[in-house]
Order: C-alpha cells, then structure tokens, then sequence
C-alpha cells in the first residue's frame, strides 16, 4: 500500500475523498447545486418563500437539484433511508399537539416545508460528493467566499447606523423579511443582521455549519481549514464588537468549550492539564461577559424574568403540550 492509499483511506472516515481527479461541473444541474450553496447566508431577505422564522432560498434551490436528479434518488435512498423515516416521527410526535391545540393547515405546511428542505440538503450533497463525485474542495471554496460576503454586508449595515446613511439602511430594511436595522424595529433594532433572518441565527452559521467543516476536512487539506478558522473567529468576533446581540457570545462561548474539549489530548496529564486551563479561561470570560453585558446579567440575576427574548423563545417550545382554554 502507497502512502497515496493512505492518504485515500484515512479521508474516506471523513465522509469525502481525495478530489484531484474530481471535476467541478458533471452537467448542467450541477449550477443549481452551487447556487443552493452559495445562497446559504442569505436566509432573511424578502425573496424567500417564508418556513418558521426565516425566509431561505437554499431549501428550494436543493429540492430543484434533487428533482433535476432523480435517476440518483434510489442510491441516496439506499444510504439515508432512515432519514426519510424522520418526518413520520414528527408527525407522530405532533399528533399530541394537534389533539390539544389544533391542527392548522397552513402551519403544518410550513413546518414541514423546513423538514423536507432538510432532507433536500441531504439528498443533494450525497448526489453531489458520492454519485457524480464533484469536487468537494471548490465547494469549500465557495462557502468561505459568500459567507465572507455576507459578514462585509454586516459591516456596511453597522457602518449605515452608525454614519447615518439614510439610503443604505433604508435599503437594507426594504431588503430583509424582518429588519432589526432601524433603531425604532420591533425586533430589537439598531444592529447589523448580516443577511440572516435574524442576528441570533449567526452562530447557528458558524458554529452550525462552517465549524463542522473543519472537524471534516481537518488533516485533509490545511489551507482551507486555515481559511474557514480565520472566517469563523473573524465573523464571530466582528458580530460581537459590532453589537449582534445576545446570543453570538453564548453561542461562542459554548462553541469554544467543544473545540477545548476536541482539540486536546485527554490521554496525558499534560494534555488534560492544558484542557482544563483553557476551560477556566473560557470559563472566566463567560462570568465577564454576565458582568459587563446588562441582558447577560438580567438573565443571570432575574432568570425567565430578566429577558422578554429568552422567556419567550422557551415558551414557544413548551408551550405547546399545554391546552388552550
């Protein structure tokens, strides 16, 4: 075995292989594939069709590339069929909420709009990367350009508040389903949203999306992890100083606390003497950012009754078991 072989084995683990030989275009659907990812930050605007709390165009563009496909469906299938199982789960799950609360058509259509997005992701991916075996490496490169334009958007949107651009930030409110831009917005204005739905989704993006990227292609190809590390703290970093919100610094924070935990070596003392020492730093920042930070503190001193957000984000997710009288 050559040490290519290697090489080929050890990344398979990782879900993807060696992409030298592999191209970027195989036929003309492909576009709608790279369209979906690059439209990927751009889950707020007023072009989306609405699902629960935003209003994306990726969900769409994947279920395009997964139709243009279909002679590739059985293989998927065959690989994630448990997945496609999922959404009868949640029907079952929700027969207790129907019965309590009622059952609404069109929400129902709508939440399961987001289910079925999910599984077109999927199916679009696994086409991609495992049947036609495009190149896994200019899908990275897209994801760092566009999420890197999404954060210079953040930029412009803070300077807009701050220099008072009246034309800038009316075009921006215009441009978002649910603008938190204006000082006077419902939402708790006066902050860049990037072109999220809102400015608390901005961990899910980083944390969610591009961080699980660097768990994958780490080993594999420095250069772009390097890149994504740079995007990631640069992003999560510039939200904070530019007065995001909330919750990118718990977010953060928490993310932070699984690198530790992942990055580390836990079989030495040294490795976990290490481990722990940035642990209480982290844990240090954490207890300084409740200080400094007045809805941090509020929440730590008052709990559910020190942030309206956070009260209700909680009860729409228990709310529902409880009947309606």
């Amino acid at each position: 075995m050559t040490n290519s072989d290697i090489v080929q084995a050890d990344f398979s683990k990782a879900g993807v292989t060696l992409d030298d030989d592999r191209p970027i275009i195989a036929d003309a659907s492909d576009f709608i594939f790279y369209a979906a990812l690059a439209m990927l930050p751009i889950d707020g605007t007023v072009a989306g069709p609405y699902m629960p709390f935003w209003t994306p165009l990726s969900p769409w563009l994947f279920l395009a590339y997964a139709v243009a496909n279909w002679r590739a469906l059985p293989q998927v299938w065959h690989r994630f069929r448990v997945f496609f199982l999922f959404p009868m789960l949640l029907v079952a799950l929700s027969l207790l909420d129907w019965q309590l609360v009622g059952f609404h058509r069109l929400p129902a259509m709508i939440s399961f709009s987001g289910v079925f997005g999910a599984l077109a992701c999927l199916v679009s991916l696994d086409i991609a990367l495992s049947v036609k075996r495009l190149s896994w490496r200019r899908m990275l490169d897209l994801l760092i350009l566009v999420y890197w334009f999404a954060f210079m958007v953040g930029v412009v949107q803070r300077l807009s508040i701050m220099l008072e651009w009246t034309t800038v930030r009316d075009f921006f409110m215009r441009l978002m389903s649910r603008q938190y831009i204006s000082s006077t917005s419902k939402w708790g204005g006066g902050r860049p949203q990037f072109l999220f739905a809102e400015p608390s989704y901005i961990g899910m993006h980083l944390f969610g999306v591009l961080l699980p990227l660097v768990w994958l292609v780490r080993g594999r190809d420095r250069k772009r992890v390097n890149r994504l590390r740079v995007l990631i703290v640069v992003f999560a970093a510039g939200a904070v100083l530019m007065g995001a919100g909330v919750r990118i610094i718990l977010d953060s924070i928490i993310a932070l606390v699984f690198v530790i935990i992942e990055a580390n070596s836990w079989r030495t003392w040294k490795g976990r003497l290490i481990a722990f020492g940035e642990l209480v730093v982290t844990g240090g920042v954490g207890a300084l950012s409740v200080a400094v930070n007045h809805r941090l503190s509020s929440i730590a001193e008052l709990g559910f009754d020190g942030d309206g957000s956070f009260y209700a984000r909680l009860w729409q997710s228990l709310s529902a078991p409880v009947p309606v009288r």
